[in-house]
């Protein structure tokens, strides 16, 4: 009569509790003698293992190296070995599941430096609006990241700091992969004081932020696991596109009926004649995308003509208190060009 053993479990990095993936796991039962192999079988993307052993497998193994395997309670090890077997990583023999039952199960977690190239790679990127990985932002820019490589399932913090003093701190879940997806961890940066909320105008947050550095600091359980510096650029780099009141301070959102929707555009790539146009939002906008203006209750639909000078910046009126429906609104802004004929398609370029 046969038994049949199921070995399962579990192989992390020690330090994240990162599954380890496609690494050979051997069963062993210990002996006086010598080891009896009782299994073996590769790890998952998320380093989950399975051996199922039969005592007839054992006894046939035992009879061919005349030896004599009749255990009922086997005294299990494991060893981790690279895919190809060609190198061990890791080791339970200093711990066997002495008189192990029918159902083992196993977390076997290996040093990060035992590992090798085979540790989880931890990165940490900044990405802008459209997914594009940035080393430098301007003033009014979000900031998203993605995070890969630290402890599963688990809530971290991210600390933004300057020169030591912390702005402010926002809590972020991994995956069960140890991957924090892209996340936006502070949009339109330092269009406002992260600590008292004063609202800023773009001048007024260039002045105060330019060319400078802020940290941004990763903790697990209050240890610092990643850190990275974010740079802020000298002078706006890249165009910035905002819903402002008269005075230039931003308005994401605003009862109807009571504010003018205002589009302020800074560091436009171009100067003359250009026209606005507020559209429905749309989550992520690409090149070839069609859009329409949206039709006020006065009738018109939303675009205004306005000229831009050598400072490339505009603000234009699109609709008044009244005019303009409850909802989310983008704008776009077209640059019309003498003779042109598609600058009339509402296609985005």
């Amino acid at each position: 009569m046969s038994t049949t053993f199921r070995i399962h479990g579990v192989v992390r990095e020690k330090e994240s509790g990162i599954g380890i993936g496609n690494v050979l796991v051997k069963a062993y039962d210990k002996d006086s003698l010598y080891d009896d192999l009782m299994g073996s079988a590769i790890t998952g993307p998320d380093g989950t293992f399975e051996i199922v052993s039969k005592t007839e497998d054992f006894i046939k193994r035992s009879l061919d190296d005349f030896r004599d395997f009749f255990e009922k309670k086997p005294d299990i090890y494991l060893r981790v070995m690279t895919y190809d077997g060609q190198r061990k990583i890791y080791s339970t023999e200093n711990s066997v599941r002495w008189d192990a039952g029918l159902i083992e199960y196993f977390e076997v977690d290996i040093p990060r430096d035992l590992l090798g190239d085979l540790a989880p790679r931890r990165t940490l990127r900044f990405l802008d609006e459209v997914g594009e990985e940035r080393t430098d932002f301007d003033v009014g820019e979000s900031l998203a990241l993605r995070i890969e490589g630290i402890r599963p399932e688990t809530t971290h913090e991210a600390v933004i700091s300057d020169n030591g003093r912390e702005l402010f701190t926002s809590r972020l879940r991994s995956n069960r992969y140890g991957v924090i997806e892209t996340t936006t961890l502070w949009p339109q940066m330092c269009l406002e004081d992260p600590q008292t909320f004063e609202p800023l105008r773009v001048q007024e947050a260039m002045e105060r932020w330019k060319g400078r550095k802020l940290q941004l600091e990763i903790r697990t359980d209050g240890e610092e696991v990643m850190r990275r510096e974010i740079q802020f650029a000298d002078v706006l780099e890249r165009p910035l596109l905002l819903n402002a009141d008269e005075e230039g301070y931003v308005r994401n959102g605003f009862i109807a009926g009571e504010r003018n929707a205002i589009a302020s555009g800074y560091n436009v790539p171009f100067e003359g004649r250009a026209r606005i146009y507020m559209v429905s939002r749309q989550q992520t906008w690409e090149t070839g995308n069609t859009f329409q203006p949206v039709r006020l209750t006065s009738g018109r639909p939303a675009y205004v003509d306005v000229d831009i000078g050598e400072d490339h910046h505009f603000q234009a009126r699109l609709a008044r208190p009244r005019e303009l429906d409850p909802g989310a609104y983008d704008f776009v802004v077209r640059q019309l060009r003498y003779g042109y004929e598609d600058d009339e398609d509402f296609v985005l370029r």
